[in-house]
């Protein structure tokens, strides 16, 4: 008896190793890199542009390899555009000029052009949160004119524009020139209600016969629509507060003189304080750290007092593009630096009271402390008197 039971054991687990059921071989399937979502021609349409691996020549490729042919020169990509009024019939009618349908689960990038971001994401968003088969960490951009145009930039740095565009995310924030926003980033912010909704900006110009991707700026929105846009500057005045400065590089001037700090740590936060009548003031606050990675001019900022000079600079540059967001939100009527988050998390009581306040309008205090690592093997610049 113990021997049968065994051996119908043994019988069901065989049946439950069927392999693979939905299994998808790579020749059988278009795989997305880069998407994007532009205006239609017509005035109640969308063109989409699913920027797709051409296997073709991977299987050229791999010919060659044992032995076949060669894969000529075509691309290593392919951009399928199709248009409809929403994101997932246009993905679909996709499939009348791949032959299979789109797989996104690869995708890096989803890019929409400026006049729709201008109009409203919301409508379009929600495909990109309800497919199963995409994920939510997709790095989200708004192109300086069509996005489509973005995805067919011939660079020259990586073969297939997506992937060079992705690149380029990861190392604007590294060296702090710009944020990193991802498909839930933005879904929070907007389903959140409070804060200034935000997205990274990314353009193409012509160099010459090249063709350069520049990440320019933060496009700022009021609910799903595009508002305005901060610039590079602003942007980092952004991230010293955000904790979002790794690196970065400061030319910072002290009369005639042009100092470069190369920031190698920095700090940042923000807190709200009352007073007696009951004023919200919002204190943020930066503390950094850099090196002198070089100078132009005439003075030493080894001495005593010329520490204290470039540190004080220093502080002021920090500081001055802090206040330079600052304006920009204002202006914008927009809560970038999210302060009523910041109340709702940490002053459930302040909230209840302040619910629909102009919260960009708070007044702020800010604080800076810089300290310097090194000056270099130098003291005074080459050729100084």
């Amino acid at each position: 008896m113990k021997k049968i039971f065994v051996t119908f054991l043994l019988l069901l687990l065989c049946l439950s190793l069927t392999g693979c059921w939905d299994r998808r071989e790579i020749g059988n399937v278009t795989i997305v890199m880069g998407f994007a979502v532009d205006t239609g021609d017509k005035e109640d349409e969308i063109e989409i542009t699913a920027q797709v691996a051409n296997t073709s020549t991977i299987s050229a490729a791999s010919e060659k390899g044992s032995g076949g042919g060669g894969g000529g020169n075509e691309k290593p990509y392919l951009n399928l555009t199709s248009s409809a009024k929403s994101v997932l019939p246009a993905v679909r009618s996709s499939v009348t000029k791949s032959g299979s349908k789109l797989y996104m689960s690869h995708n890096y990038v989803i890019l929409f052009g400026q006049e729709v971001a201008e109009k409203g994401l919301g409508k379009y968003i929600d495909f990109f949160l309800r497919d199963h088969e995409l994920r939510l960490d997709m790095n989200l951009l708004v192109a300086r004119g069509r996005g489509a145009d973005i995805l067919d930039a011939d660079t020259g740095f990586q073969s297939i524009p997506a992937l060079h565009i992705h690149e380029l995310v990861n190392a604007q924030e590294k060296i702090s020139t710009g944020m990193t926003v991802s498909v839930l980033d933005f879904v929070n912010r907007l389903a959140a209600g409070r804060s200034a909704p935000l997205i990274p900006i990314i353009e193409t110009r012509e160099e010459g016969e090249t063709q350069v991707l520049n990440m320019r700026g933060t496009a700022v929105f009021s609910d799903d629509a595009m508002i305005g846009e901060l610039n590079e500057r602003e942007t980092r005045g952004l991230l010293w507060i955000t904790n979002k400065v790794e690196q970065a590089v400061l030319v910072i001037p002290i009369g005639e003189d042009n100092v470069t700090v190369e920031v190698q740590r920095s700090s940042g936060s923000m807190s709200a304080e009352t007073d007696e009548n009951g004023q919200v003031t919002m204190v943020l606050r930066v503390d950094a750290r850099g090196a002198i990675g070089s100078e132009q001019g005439q003075g030493n900022y080894t001495t005593k007092d010329g520490t204290n000079a470039l540190l004080a600079a220093f502080a002021g540059e920090i500081e001055g593009e802090i206040r330079a967001c600052l304006e920009k939100s204002r202006r914008l009527q927009a809560d970038v630096f999210a302060f009523s988050d910041v109340i709702y998390r940490r002053h459930p009581g302040l909230w209840d009271k302040m619910q629909g306040e102009p919260f960009y309008n708070l007044p702020v205090r800010i604080e800076v402390k810089t300290n310097l690592s090194s000056s270099g093997r130098i003291g005074s610049p080459v050729g100084a008197e």
